[in-house]
């Protein structure tokens, strides 16, 4: 088959035609396969995301924990201070 300017044609228009097809099925397939990826790792962030909140709640109640120790141990210092009859400055 030759062309108007006399060189052969090296794909026939069904050829080109079948060659774009491929090209979009690839490409749709690289596309589902690229969004399953990322649902799988939405999933995977949010189970993350759960565990680092868990985690963060878990620090923040021992924070609040040791610190109202803390208070409670003051105020036992100063209530056994007052006891003794011991000077107990309030500040």
């Amino acid at each position: 088959m030759t062309h108007n300017s006399g060189r052969r044609l090296l794909y026939s228009q069904d050829r080109v035609r079948q060659l774009i097809r491929g090209i979009r099925a690839d490409a749709w397939a690289n596309h589902s396969d690229t969004m399953a990826e990322l649902r799988r790792l939405q999933v995977e962030m949010a189970a993350l995301r759960a565990e680092y909140d868990a985690l963060r709640n878990a620090v923040l109640e021992r924070e609040k924990a040791e610190a109202n120790l803390a208070l409670l141990q003051r105020d036992r210092d100063r209530r056994t201070c007052i006891v003794e009859g011991a000077c107990y400055w309030l500040h």
